[in-house]
């Protein structure tokens, strides 16, 4: 009688063993692919991932216009891939393969990773020629100087000169024309920044 009682203890048990080992397992395994800072590819799978060339305006470093990828610190030349006079609003596809760890800081930068860059190609930012418009609270309305009088949103109003160095923009720049970028990936009446003169981009 003993017998057959251990038996049927052992055989309800039994299973609920195994299940446990079964869950810690997967835990492990989901606990990377769920993390929302790891970019992931697996073996020799080609991934992409589009950046936008952005600048930090001496919040990262003081005094210093400080070239960002999204809000990352770049991680890689893009002149290796034949890529040069970058302007915010150039949108930068990248092409790779393995793990990009993303530690987010500001700006972020990329942790320990284990990727390899296989190609870099660019979409450049649009030009339009602008003058102040007016002051909202929290942003600034810029005019197009064309006579098409489109208006365009300015949120960080900083100008970049050609050394690139910078300064907010104030009431000693009224009256001036400007060259602001806008995202060449899309129609957008978000200005990406100001410059003092045209970099060598047809205007739209």
């Amino acid at each position: 009688m003993k017998k057959h009682r251990y038996l049927i203890i052992f055989s309800l048990i039994f299973p609920l063993i195994l299940t446990g080992c079964g869950q810690t397992s997967l835990s492990e395994e989901s606990e990377s692919s769920l993390d929302p800072n790891i970019i992931t590819s697996v073996a020799d799978e080609q991934k992409t991932w589009n950046l936008e060339v952005r600048f930090d305006y001496g919040f990262h470093v003081e005094d210093t216009l400080t070239m960002l990828y999204n809000d990352i610190i770049p991680f890689f030349n893009t002149e290796q891939y034949g890529i040069t006079d970058l302007l915010a609003g150039d949108i930068l596809t990248i092409r790779y393969t393995g793990e990009i760890r993303i530690q987010e800081t500001y700006p972020a930068t990329i942790g320990p990773s284990e990727f390899t860059i296989t190609d870099v190609s660019i979409i450049r930012a649009k030009v339009v020629r602008l003058a102040f418009y007016e002051q909202k609270d929290y942003y600034t309305n810029f005019i197009t100087v064309d006579g098409s009088a489109k208006i365009y949103r300015v949120n960080f109003p900083y100008i970049i000169y050609p050394d690139n160095t910078f300064s907010a923009f104030d009431d000693t720049n009224l009256g001036r024309a400007y060259y602001g970028t806008l995202r060449g990936d899309m129609n957008t009446s978000e200005v990406s920044a100001l410059y003092t003169t045209n970099r060598g981009r047809e205007l739209i």
